[in-house]
């Protein structure tokens, strides 16, 4: 079910970016800077949901959403 799920999509994700790492596609220190901004957003999102619970979750998701669409129907506009 979910863990060999999550294995084939490691598994296709590793390969994908050896290929574009071996044509020339990767920026090294981009790559770099997001994997260290995911995995410390990870770290945090994961203390945060366990100390605050469902509740703060749900609402924030609904904040994000809501600013997201704020932030699409913005620049739609404004162009």
């Amino acid at each position: 079910g979910s863990a060999m799920g999550k294995i084939i999509g490691a598994i296709t994700s590793l390969s994908s970016a050896v290929v574009f790492f071996l044509q020339g596609y990767v920026d090294i220190p981009a790559a770099m800077a997001l994997s260290l901004g995911f995995a410390i957003g990870g770290w945090m999102g994961a203390r945060t949901a366990a100390k605050a619970g469902n509740k703060y979750i749900k609402v924030l998701l609904v904040v994000v959403v809501l600013c997201s669409v704020a932030k699409l129907l913005f620049d739609y506009f404004s162009s």
